[in-house]
């Protein structure tokens, strides 16, 4: 048995096990590098093994290389409730959590207890207490299976571990550490030590605003010239992303307003008590809902379910009738969304198919007087926001539908313009004709036929028992 320091010399030895220990920090070589050069050190053997391990740093490094090029095995947890391989112990986009927020810190933290690990297939709701379980029936699911013989390489994240240290109180806290605008020293550590992947910048794209430019306007529609007013909210870890719209009787959307807003709600204590604290008024999401634009109130509002916050969320939901939950879902050939057969305050949406839409209006449309996207004068952050989803690398990126913000670029924005194109499809083909003020739009005439007000005993579109389409 011989050990050497990391990246030194390795001398004419021959081993038939080599074990190369965080192969990243080896220095780099402009002739042979130490892991080729520990490669031929087991030549001597009709077999031999070579074990190779490390932190992923960089998505060029050594050791991502190496797994890029073997079989590419994710360590997976079994659900409990549907009985599949379904959540990869490296990804946290299922891993939800409750927050508070602290004013004086102007920061959100993790309520302890509250983690939970959801199944993307089933929906099924893992706790703690689940996780050695989980990773009992684990296993390993290869990209390619082919190579396994030749070349398997494995990979496996902090949801895998039963250390204290790794709890998933723990990982809840440093997700809550690695907001946007955390340094970017936090984002390594996360990326590196906790999901086991190499770091991915999450920067602002450079992107050319030309495109966004025609959509701007200087005045505001006339309240005379409007259908109905209504909200979206994206849902990010520590604000909510949100848009007050109008659709006018040309079926123009005009956005009025955008904001990044702290809070959902707040108790009347509670906000005295914020306001006594920063001095300031406090605004919140509810607040923009209870307000008047060009005169009009909100008529509902849109918030995104997923992310961290769902029960946040689904609480807020149900303490106003004409507040719903959007939930992105997998693609339906047959229609763009549905209700949620689970949940009347919920809506399942095809997320990419009203991507489709945005990008045609922001790209394609031509027609300023019916059907178009007006914008106000944005700050250049939101409009980078808009503009930095592109096409995508891979196959048939240039589809819209394959559209990807460019180097996981904040796109806040762009999410909260989609949602609202879902909200004006879902209104103009499902709410009573009471619900707008004119009923004046083409789409709305092709609807309903004209543009005379609905009398108390005309009938209303037949809908689901639980559904809100009579609850507005």
């Amino acid at each position: 048995m011989y050990f050497q320091g990391a990246g030194t010399k390795i001398m004419s030895r021959s081993c038939k096990i080599m074990v190369g220990d965080e192969i990243d920090q080896y220095p780099v070589s402009k002739t042979l590098s130490p892991i080729e050069d520990t490669r031929k050190r087991g030549r001597s053997y009709t077999e031999s093994i070579y074990y190779k391990t490390c932190t992923p740093k960089e998505e060029n490094g050594a050791i991502w290389t190496e797994f890029l090029r073997g079989s590419q095995g994710y360590w997976t947890l079994r659900c409990k409730g549907c009985g599949k391989l379904t959540m990869r112990s490296c990804d946290f986009a299922n891993f939800q959590f409750e927050k508070t927020f602290d004013e004086a810190a102007k920061s959100h933290y993790p309520i302890p207890g509250t983690a939970r690990l959801i199944c993307p297939e089933c929906g099924h709701e893992h706790t703690e207490a689940d996780k050695y379980q989980l990773n009992q029936q684990g296993a390993y699911v290869h990209k390619f299976p082919e190579r396994l013989d030749d070349r398997p390489t494995f990979q496996f994240g902090a949801l895998c571990s039963q250390f204290p240290h790794m709890s998933w109180d723990v990982l809840a806290a440093k997700i809550c550490e690695c907001g946007k605008r955390a340094d970017i020293k936090a984002h390594y550590e996360l990326d590196n030590s906790y999901r086991g992947l190499p770091y991915r910048a999450r920067n602002l794209a450079k992107e050319d605003m030309e495109d966004l430019k025609p959509h701007l306007y200087l005045n505001a529609p006339k309240a005379d010239d409007v259908e109905m007013v209504f909200l979206i909210s994206d849902t990010q870890d520590t604000f909510s992303p949100t848009g007050v719209f109008a659709l006018d009787r040309m079926d123009n959307l005009w956005l009025l307003e955008y904001e990044n807003v702290t809070y959902l709600s707040l108790a009347q204590d509670e906000r005295e008590a914020l306001e006594r604290r920063t001095g300031e008024k406090i605004r919140t999401v509810e607040d923009m809902l209870e307000s008047h634009y060009l005169g009009i109130k909100p008529l509902f509002h849109v918030v995104d379910y997923r992310g961290h916050r769902q029960g946040e969320i689904k609480r807020y939901a149900y303490s106003r009738r004409n507040v719903r939950m959007y939930a992105g879902g997998r693609e339906d050939r047959l229609k763009p969304w549905k209700l949620s057969h689970n949940d009347p305050r919920m809506i399942i949406v095809d997320a990419k198919y009203y991507q489709k839409v945005l990008l045609w209006q922001l790209h394609n449309q031509r027609n300023t007087e019916q059907n178009y996207l007006w914008l106000p004068e944005l700050p250049h952050a939101t409009q980078m926001e808009i503009t930095c989803v592109q096409p995508g690398l891979g196959k048939n990126g240039h589809l819209y539908e394959n559209w990807e913000p460019q180097g996981e670029a904040v796109h806040d924005a762009f999410d909260v313009l989609k949602m609202a194109y879902f909200a004006v499809d879902f209104a103009i083909n499902a709410l009573p004709r009471s619900n707008f003020r004119f009923c004046d739009s083409p789409a709305l005439r092709r609807r309903f036929g004209g543009a005379q007000k609905e009398t108390a005993a005309a009938p209303r579109p037949a809908a689901p028992a639980r559904s809100w389409i009579h609850d507005i």
